[in-house]
């Protein structure tokens, strides 16, 4: 019996499309094989550039910094507490220097007062007052103005010579002698002129009389 022409072709068909797929299956497997091959040498590829790349960018001195950071935030921790140290001595110097101020001796300029005459008086250079009070040749002087003397400390808040004590209570008196203003009496007793001439019933510009009896604030 002969065979048929359709089946031999048929049969023809059949083995064709088994060696087509059989022969695309393997170029699939290889070529994805070949995909996965060529994307882990990229990566590999991409690794290696990036780690010179890194390498190149931190040098020797850049790596020994970042090996030794915890010395490196020492040594900033150290200056810091030295700054905060350095502040504090310099408001407690800042201090000191207002506490001596406010200890300073303040001279009230009298009727023919020169400063040489008063340098001379508290043994001062002359200059160095000129310096503490903004002063420039010639040196002139106004009657009341109010002199710092450095260098000398303010007296203690006792009557001079010339006060007489008053009753207990009453508080203290003061004999006005030639020359004196309300200003330098309340500036050589340590006491705002103004309050002495409250207590006094005196009104500006506070003329005063040689002998005149001023009445003094009770110490506390």
């Amino acid at each position: 019996m002969k065979p048929n022409k359709s089946d031999i072709f048929d049969s023809m068909d059949v083995d064709r499309d088994w060696i087509h797929t059989e022969v695309l299956g393997d170029n699939r497997k290889r070529g994805g094989f070949l995909s996965i091959l060529t994307f882990i040498l990229v990566l590999i590829c991409a690794v290696a550039l990036i780690f010179i790349a890194f390498k190149d960018m931190f040098g020797k001195d850049d790596l020994s910094n970042l090996e030794n950071l915890d010395k490196v935030k020492q040594e900033q921790q150290a200056i810091d507490d030295k700054a905060k140290q350095d502040a504090a001595a310099k408001a407690l110097a800042d201090q000191q220097a207002q506490q001596q101020a406010a200890q300073e001796m303040i001279y009230t300029v009298k009727a023919g007062d020169t400063l040489a005459a008063i340098a001379d008086e508290f043994k001062v250079d002359m200059n160095k007052i000129a310096e503490a009070n903004g002063l420039t040749t010639p040196y002139e002087l106004d009657v009341g103005q109010q002199l710092k003397i450095p260098g000398v400390a303010k007296p203690a808040n006792t009557a001079p010579a010339g006060g007489s004590a008053a009753p207990a209570g009453s508080g203290n008196t003061y004999t006005v002698k030639s020359g004196e203003t309300l200003a330098g009496i309340g500036a050589d007793l340590g006491i705002d002129y103004k309050t002495i001439a409250t207590l006094n019933n005196l009104q500006s510009p506070y003329n005063l009389e040689v002998g005149q009896v001023l009445k003094l604030p009770a110490k506390q």
